[in-house]
């Protein structure tokens, strides 16, 4: 569409007009004007002009705006010269019209409290209201913030209704995906509330009855000719595998021997249809069999691949069944949420805000909807619509509906290439469908934010490549730099060479990666270790500014930079948290503009803990937990002290507390006990301000408070249990406050930044090319000039890929947002992050997808898909490349553009000075021995009382003997120095917990899950993942008892016990150690436990507990480094270390705890069953012969009975 410069007194007063605004244009000054022309030219009352923006805070500014400009045109006119041009102007062409003039802008002003300027939703609720007969709604409605509790009672009734009648079958697949009414919710959530978002067709489900019924004859088939003819079936394939008559591509006889393990567990486990891998059994049907043997060869035959063939067809089907069935209930689940949500709110006489929206579309849309845009029409005689880039199709039907037939000023005011809101429901194809409505688009031409060069530098780079947005109807044209005076940003000293000193635009380029792959291929910086590496560049440039501007060498004009001066545009909140972080190590202030809970802080977290004491004060534990929190900031010494002497004041003080809050309230209480005095000699306000992030920590407390006081509740319990609630379905009054922002430098979110300028901005993650984000079940994209959500079709993949490219778009217009907001200069960050990992392949979320490289390195000629193609085009670059590209462009124009030098020492965190290691300060206090507590084993053996799930001990990590380290990456040099091993042995124990043994294709997804989550490179991807693999493949009893094996009914993760213990001495026990059923090396150990006296609780945390051939398991993972060959995990060399970390303690521990609990649940348990003990020291169960890394007791149950009296005293024979 054509665009023509846009002359604000030119343009005539009626009918459809479209504004495009660019970025730092002058919108809202466009706005103001065009309202102040409204109220001068066609004498409209402020009620009668309706202006619409999209949040609170934009029509505060919108109101104030308009304010000041009418203000500022009556002086004008009231004295004797204008105040500006667009002032000069207005007395130019109005000069005969004074008089009437004034009496229209003094009306204006002295009436603007009625001014009509709203958020779309507000205007919505406001239509309702005063057209209550036309539009059909209801008086007295409640508006409803917050529909979570109601989805989630709609989908609880629905998975009653739907999902628990069903058989068994799709039941069992359901349990095996986890699905669950949250869940599902989880999945529809962002689709709810939009009838112009259209569901792509499902098909139809294959009847599972009928598959079921044919299933077990199937399997019982396939169980038999195993158990039968397994040992011929094997001797036949391994010998044709052997002779070349099998392929060896699929046939290798180390991929059958996988196969045969497979069905050996299988069937010796007796597990169900779902735990058999169908897609490594298919390999021995006889259709892949017959496909699979060489040219000129026989395939095998046997009755057994016929009963292969039927049962990966059947469980292939039922697999496709179930699936589909539940894309189903998807689908129907959304539909309802869209029917039941608006009934059940309305009997409760309740609208939700999106309801708002709905009511007066489909009052509009229905019979006799014109009666209601008349009476609209009749109240407003003007409209403006801001910032209509971000409308949505149900919105824009509105406006459309109302204003659109010619017969009233319509200005739609916005930038498409600043639409970047989808995730909010926002849609740009909206937009491009309102441009039919106008013949051509006026558009703001002139930059009034930046420095010229830096308007330059946009204006180049988003016309270096053919298509700057990818999408058709978004173009990019060259804006000029407003001819005005601006603060200059001078920096003394920074660089002899005039045009770098000069050059606004920068570059900050990523040290070479230091790795390359076995072919001799640079391999890219990873995502993780590129983040800290760009937050810790952009941090040392900060403070090198600000260090400058504290000796003058740095200023804005003439007034010193500060932090305040500079914005930090960050993705997400995790990276605003490195960030922060790395500005924090080098003592730099700074504030996060995030859109975060309050509900996810660390002070929610300890107020909680806070308030649960306060509500049972004569809990010891409750209350210990509360004064070690950083609120009220007691330590180990303290707490010392206070059991000395002072608990009973600790406890009349909590005491009180409760009472304060039963009889006046949680306000009062909460102010006194602010104020409360610590040993520490500071109030828990004063504590909070003490610490670095101190005010960010006592905003979130306050605020917090203030949600508290405001949610009725009848008692403490009910303020508790709804306390605990929150982090699911928080709005907006949850979203975390600015502390103040003086003088600090902002760290701003991408997406909040929008509308907001800084003289200094920095972009150090451009170079990530996440699209989609991790859930993508279902995907929304637009064909035919429709919105549509696949929630699975057999189309999804070709779906997927229309998502991504849109994904890719807003991103394009989300680089344009960032940047565009700095006045003086803008740094980015660049460097070769993830183009090529260790196996030469891009990573799908890094460089070869960011938008920033769409316009640094731009393709030549036609494209069709645009991600595959910039990923082809950037196959062979690497660091050199790069920097080339990026060099070439600084010469080009070096007074736009200039290589930054990265600051020294800017690598992967190591730090470049010696420090003189810590050493533990021997603890010379006396013991103390509490009445009552809750103790643990990690407690009993490290004087760390702590309840969480034992992890591996880090004394023994792979770093400890460098001298014997193993070159490159395996299961025994991870996870050297990228990770603490107490880090390494949590990251195995998750994804042995997150991951379904029974299916191989998920755990790669898994484990990089879990490495991301635990801040471990994932390079380590293959090791970690072949640990897991023969971790569950390991043949437990050396014949075929493999973890993999047991059915997920027949074992629990994580098994929690807690239970009572009666003055427990170390004496005591240790005698019970001496038993001589224990090595010696046991008893040894035993002798040197040392542990405070415990009478309350044991309580513990068991990895797996498991059940086989009618007998109970406990068994424990380890990571622990023993060596670097298998001969370090033979099971004589497991002994030492048992007996080092006090593992047979553990084990005798955890043993009594499943043998007492047995006992109490099966009422024919005999000790027999009780089958014994497995601890798996993970880096020892490569290929070998089954014994190697696997420690196994049966201990005696005169050895336990003596434990359980130990620990409980005469309780243990109860």
């Amino acid at each position: 569409m054509n665009l023509r410069p846009l002359n604000l007194f030119e343009m005539p007063l009626a009918g459809p007009h479209m504004i495009e605004a660019s970025a730092g244009t002058g919108k809202t000054w466009t706005i103001t004007g065009l309202y102040t022309r409204l109220v001068i030219e066609h004498g409209l009352k402020v009620p009668e002009i309706l202006v619409v923006t999209f949040t609170e805070a934009a029509t505060a500014e919108l109101r104030d705006r308009i304010r000041g400009r009418l203000a500022e045109v009556l002086e004008s006119f009231e004295g004797e010269e204008a105040l500006d041009p667009f002032c000069e102007q207005l007395l130019i062409q109005h000069a005969d019209r004074r008089t009437e003039v004034m009496r229209r802008l003094q009306r204006a002003i002295a009436s603007l409290d009625e001014a009509a300027i709203h958020t779309i939703h507000a205007f919505c609720q406001r239509v309702l209201i005063q057209s209550a007969f036309e539009s059909g709604a209801d008086f007295g409605m409640e508006i409803l913030s917050d529909t979570g509790p109601v989805l989630d009672e709609i989908a609880a009734d629905f998975w009653r209704e739907q999902v628990y009648p069903s058989d068994a079958i799709y039941t069992e697949y359901l349990l095996k995906s986890k699905a669950s009414p949250e869940e599902w919710l989880r999945v529809v959530y962002g689709h709810l509330g939009q009838p112009l978002l259209h569901t792509v067709e499902l098909g139809i489900a294959a009847d599972t009855a009928a598959l079921s019924a044919a299933l077990p004859p199937a399997i019982e088939n396939y169980r038999q000719l195993w158990s039968e003819h397994s040992a011929v079936i094997k001797e036949m394939l391994l010998g044709l595998s052997a002779s070349k008559a099998l392929k060896q591509t699929s046939y290798k006889p180390e991929q059958l021997e996988k196969v045969f393990l497979l069905i050996d567990d299988h069937i010796a486990g007796n597990g169900g249809w779902q735990d058999i891998d169908s897609k490594e059994l298919i390999k021995l049907s006889s259709s892949k069999l017959i496909g699979g043997t060489a040219k000129g060869k026989s395939p095998p035959e046997h009755a057994f691949f016929d009963a292969v063939e039927l049962l990966a067809g059947l469980i292939n089907d039922l697999s496709t069944a179930c699936a589909l069935r539940q894309k189903q209930g998807l689908a129907e689940l959304r539909r309802r949420c869209d029917i039941e949500l608006p009934e059940r709110l309305a009997r409760r006489q309740q609208l939700s805000f999106n309801d708002l929206l709905l009511r007066v579309w489909q009052g509009l849309s229905a019979e006799g909807g014109e009666r209601l845009a008349m009476a609209m029409r009749r109240r407003y005689k003007a409209a403006l619509i801001d910032e209509f880039q971000d409308t949505d199709g149900i919105q824009y039907d509105i406006f459309s509906r109302v204003f659109a037939d010619g017969s009233t000023p319509l200005f739609l005011v916005g930038d498409p290439k600043q639409a970047i809101y989808s995730f909010r429901g926002a849609d740009i194809h909206a937009y491009h469908q309102a441009e039919a409505l106008v013949d051509a688009k006026e558009s703001l031409d002139t930059n009034q934010r930046s420095v010229p060069a830096l308007v330059t530098a946009v204006n180049t780079l988003f016309e270096r490549p053919s298509e700057a947005f990818v999408d058709p109807h978004v173009s990019f044209s060259a804006v000029k730099a407003a001819s005005k005076p601006r603060p200059e940003l001078i920096v003394d000293g920074e660089n002899d060479t005039a045009d770098i000193k000069s050059a606004p635009f920068r570059f900050q380029f990523l040290p070479e990666p230091e790795s390359v792959s076995e072919k001799g291929v640079q391999i890219s910086w990873p995502k993780e270790t590129a983040n800290h590496l760009a937050a810790q560049i952009t941090a040392q440039e900060i403070e090198r500014l600000l260090r400058l501007a504290g000796e003058g060498k740095a200023r804005l004009a003439d007034t010193p930079l500060s932090g305040g001066d500079m914005a930090v545009l960050v993705p997400d909140r995790f990276r605003a948290k490195a960030m922060q972080d790395a500005l924090t190590l080098l003592g730099v202030p700074s504030v996060l503009r995030v859109r975060d809970s309050v509900w996810e802080s660390q002070e929610a977290v300890e107020l909680y803990t806070v308030l649960a004491a306060m509500s049972e004060p004569a809990n010891q534990g409750l209350v210990r937990a509360a004064l070690i929190s950083t609120l009220l900031g007691n330590n180990a010494a303290t707490l010392l002290r206070l059991e000395i002497n002072g608990w009973d004041q600790i406890a009349d003080a909590f005491a009180h507390w409760k009472k304060l809050w039963q009889t006046q309230g949680f306000i009062p209480m909460f102010r006194e006990w602010l104020e409360y005095q610590g040993l520490d000699g500071l109030n828990v306000a004063q504590r909070l301000l003490s610490l670095t992030d101190g005010e960010r920590r006592l905003t979130n407390l306050l605020q917090l408070a203030e949600l508290v006081q405001a949610h009725k509740a009848t008692g403490l319990e009910q303020h508790l249990a709804w306390f605990s609630r929150q982090n699911k379905n928080a709005g907006d009054e949850a979203l975390l406050r600015l502390e103040s922002d003086e003088d600090r430098v902002r760290i701003v979110t991408l997406h909040a930044s929008k509308g907001l300028e800084y003289p200094i901005v920095f972009c150090p993650f451009l170079w990530d090319g996440r699209l989609l984000g991790k859930h993508t079940e279902a995907v929304r994209f637009h064909q035919d000039n429709k919105a549509w959500l696949d929630l699975g079709s057999e189309n999804f993949d070709e779906h997927k890929d229309s998502a991504k490219r849109e994904a890719f778009e807003e991103k394009l217009r989300l680089l344009y947002v960032g940047l565009t907001r700095a006045r003086n200069r803008c740094y980015i960050v660049w460097g070769n992050v993830g183009l090529k990992n260790t196996a030469g392949s891009a990573i799908s979320d890094g460089l070869s997808q960011s938008a920033m490289a769409w316009l640094l390195h731009p393709l030549a000629g036609e494209h069709g898909d645009v991600l595959e193609a910039q990923k082809e085009h950037l196959k062979a670059y690497d660091h050199e490349t790069l920097l080339g590209e990026i060099t070439a462009l600084c010469q080009q124009q070096p007074e736009v553009f200039a290589l930054h030098d990265a600051p020294s020492g800017a690598r992967t965190g190591l730090k470049t000075t010696p420090t003189e290691p810590l050493v533990f300060k021997p603890y010379l206090g006396k013991k103390l021995y509490p009445t009552w507590r809750v103790a643990s084993f990690s407690g009993m053996t490290a004087h760390n009382h702590s309840e969480g799930p034992d992890r591996d001990s880090a004394s023994n990590a792979p770093e400890a003997d460098s001298s014997a380290a193993p070159e490159g990456r395996s299961v025994f040099s991870f996870p050297e120095r990228e990770a603490p091993a107490t880090v390494a042995g949590t990251c195995l124990h998750a994804i042995l917990e997150e991951w379904d043994w029974q299916d191989a294709d998920m755990l790669p997804a898994t484990t990089a899950k879990a490495l991301e989550h635990h801040g471990i490179p994932e390079h380590w991807s293959e090791v970690v993942s072949q640990m897991v693999r023969d971790t569950v493949s390991a043949r437990l009893n050396g014949k075929t008892l493999t973890l993999a094996s047991i059915p997920p009914k027949n074992r629990v993760p994580e098994m929690e016990f807690t239970y009572s213990v009666s003055h427990c001495q170390p004496e005591r026990l240790i005698a019970a150690l001496q038993h001589p059923s224990l090595p010696p090396e046991f008893r040894a150990a035993a002798s040197t436990l040392d542990f405070f006296h415990i009478n309350g609780f044991l309580r513990g945390f068991i990895d797996l507990v498991f059940e086989f051939d009618n007998s109970f398991y406990v068994l424990d993972y380890k990571s622990n480094w023993l060596g670097n060959s298998l001969a370090d995990y033979a099971p004589a060399k497991l002994i030492p270390a048992m007996a080092q970390h006090h593992y047979y303690l553990q084990y005798l521990i955890y043993s009594a705890a499943v043998r007492r609990f047995l006992r109490q649940r099966l009422p024919n348990f005999s000790d027999d069953q009780f089958g014994g003990v497995y601890y798996l020291f993970m880096r020892g169960l490569g290929k070998q012969d089954g014994q190697n890394g696997v420690y196994f007791s049966k201990p005696s149950m005169e050895l336990l009975d003596d434990i359980e009296v130990a620990l409980m005293g005469n309780a243990a024979k109860t």
